[in-house]
């Protein structure tokens, strides 16, 4: 395996990397200065919480475990010759992950309508979009960084980050400062990368394979269940670790209210930066190679 590593190629991939962690970073940073500016404490920790439940929908519930499986299993399809079947089924678990989200999120919001109000139902609707947005782009992504295409995945990461607080400001000062606006500007800045991400992907990837695919085809069920036996121990451990790190900040929420939150998510924020900036690199760096 050793003999078979590029050192040349593995040292620009892990400079790519490296810009891409520091540019998200860094556009992190400038988010939360930008954002802090423009909201209230307590419509900042709204955010927070909103971006929680993102986190869930687009990391820990379905689409994280799916990218995973997806990525592990890229290469062995294209070893197999069979990247267009990969493709195939890569595209029906995305729609079906969408659409169980769709449902599971609207069964939430209804509950939260009748519980908190439009308030936080709207919050919560608007935060599901983005997260189903964020799950697509990420399974985007996860195919990306499994072809280890280093470049592309940085700047797609880096302009995430850069965009949602550009726009979210846009939006608040164009109509108000509350967190539902702060989140519909996310809400666009993921519809942006998701188009540029699928375009890549359709044009650099996918191409005929995906086009040709019928929604209710029979598509092989060999890789898709290779797939889903991969990524379904992610999801159950997604969800603890969802909790883990979402449970603080619920827990001021019900406690002491948005105005705590705000600050406190500031706090964590700055905090484990250096934490996921070392581990991110090394991830992403050895997982496709390993593979």
């Amino acid at each position: 395996m050793l003999k078979n590593i590029n050192l040349k190629r593995v040292s620009k991939e892990a400079t790519w990397i490296i810009i891409g962690q520091a540019g998200t970073a860094i556009a992190g940073l400038f988010g939360v200065k930008l954002l802090t500016n423009v909201l209230s404490p307590g419509e900042f920790g709204k955010v927070a919480l909103a971006n929680t439940i993102v986190a869930l929908v687009s990391t820990n519930f379905l689409f994280g475990p799916l990218g995973q499986g997806m990525m592990r299993f890229w290469a062995i399809a294209k070893d197999r010759a069979s990247l267009s079947e990969f493709y195939a089924v890569s595209n029906q678990l995305k729609r079906n992950a969408i659409a169980i989200s769709i449902l599971a999120g609207s069964l939430l919001v209804v509950t939260v309508f009748f519980m908190r109000g439009m308030e936080w139902s709207a919050l919560l609707a608007v935060s599901c979009v983005v997260g189903i947005f964020g799950g697509w782009l990420g399974l985007r992504t996860s195919v990306f960084t499994a072809a280890r295409k280093r470049q592309l995945v940085a700047l797609l990461n880096i302009g995430n980050a850069f965009l949602r607080p550009v726009f979210a400001v846009c939006f608040i000062l164009l109509l108000t400062s509350s967190a539902f606006w702060a989140m519909t500007g996310y809400l666009l800045a993921a519809i942006v990368l998701v188009s540029l991400a699928e375009w890549f992907y359709q044009k650099k990837f996918a191409g005929s394979a995906s086009s040709g695919t019928n929604l209710f085809g029979n598509i092989s069920t060999g890789i898709k269940k290779e797939i889903i036996s991969f990524s379904w121990p992610f999801a159950v451990w997604g969800i603890f670790g969802w909790v883990h790190l979402s449970a603080d900040k619920w827990a001021l929420q019900t406690f002491y209210g948005p105005e705590i939150v705000g600050p406190f998510a500031v706090v964590t924020l700055l905090a484990v930066y250096p934490l996921t900036f070392g581990s991110g690199f090394l991830s992403t760096l050895i997982v496709p190679v390993a593979y």
